[in-house]
């Protein structure tokens, strides 16, 4: 395995990434090249999050930023299985163990999966089914409008802190950051059972490569940039092939294997539950996402907060 960080050169597009832009970069590349990318994308109605197929660059657009929700797969494996049985080179971005579901479709369907890259985010565990729907109906039900835009990585102008920023159809728009919100609380407090005994982490991650924030690049380290930097291990050699996809538009650069999985602990471990999941589901479903969030111990929260401070204040001691 191999460890790199980069960022898009592109002031732009990198702000319209959740970090650095490395799918954005290697996407391009293989539509360039004649393939099929799969990713995420929200529906129309940003209700829901659902696996789309891009054949076209300008199309990217739909499929970048994070999406803290599960997806929904419709035919979508399906379709991968198709496009490489014409002989097409397809690239699929998803969860962790959303790649190993597609492995194993192809597997039980015989396909040649030569063809096939994979990119498997780095993933701290989605919010649990019925937050990110709640919390859209909340905000256009109090600014009385559609949404026509949604994100909950929008960048104001650098990497982090990162904010929701909901535009709606009559002109207002809403900005607050993600983790002062009903969305963030959920997401950061309420793990989802499957993904406290996670299969898809350390060496268990099926992807060619698996993407995400470079957490352990900090202001002054080489290779900084205020914008978003992606961290990018390869786990195959097909993976080996997609980082030498990157050109001279995405500034790329080695790193150290240990430091990269000890700045991202999320690589190798499941997440921890912080409450009680089976009454917060109950008051999520009877009551709705804010009565839920208020339910959680405020003492959970603050022992939360302060020991993310403490660590991050031992990381800089270590740093200097």
């Amino acid at each position: 395995m191999k460890a790199f960080s980069g960022y898009l050169k592109n002031d732009l597009k990198l702000l319209q990434s959740a970090s650095g832009g490395a799918t954005t970069a290697i996407s391009e590349k293989i539509i360039k090249k004649g393939g099929i990318v799969f990713g995420a994308t929200y529906s129309e109605d940003f209700r829901k999050v659902e696996y789309c197929c891009i054949q076209d660059i300008k199309d990217l657009d739909k499929i970048k930023g994070s999406k803290y929700t599960y997806s929904i797969k419709g035919d979508t494996f399906k379709q991968i299985s198709d496009y490489l049985k014409n002989g097409k080179t397809v690239l699929f971005i998803g969860l962790g163990c959303d790649v190993g579901a597609v492995y194993s479709y192809c597997k039980k369907s015989g396909v040649d999966i030569s063809s096939l890259y994979t990119i498997d985010i780095l993933c701290h565990g989605p919010a649990i089914p019925g937050v990110h729907r709640q919390y859209i109906e909340s905000l256009e039900k109090k600014y009385n409008s559609k949404l026509n835009y949604f994100t909950i990585r929008y960048k104001k102008n650098k990497w982090t802190p990162f904010y929701i920023l909901a535009k709606f159809q009559n002109g207002k728009e809403y900005i607050v950051p993600f983790n002062e919100t009903d969305y963030g609380k959920a997401f950061y407090y309420v793990a989802s059972p499957g993904c406290t005994k996670c299969r898809y982490k350390g060496e268990n991650h099926k992807g060619d490569i698996c993407v995400g924030d470079y957490w352990g690049m900090k202001p002054g380290m080489l290779g900084w940039n205020e914008k978003g930097v992606s961290v990018i291990l390869t786990q195959t050699h097909k993976g080996e092939r997609l980082v030498e996809l990157l050109d001279d538009n995405f500034h790329i650069q080695e790193e150290d294997v240990e430091f990269v999985t000890k700045n991202n602990p999320m690589y190798y471990q499941s997440r921890i539950q912080k409450v009680d999941y089976n009454r917060f589901v109950k008051d999520l479903k009877e009551r709705g996402l804010h009565y839920a969030v208020q339910q959680i111990p405020s003492e959970t929260i603050s022992i939360s907060i302060r020991l993310k401070r403490f660590l991050k204040q031992i990381f800089l001691r270590n740093s200097v």
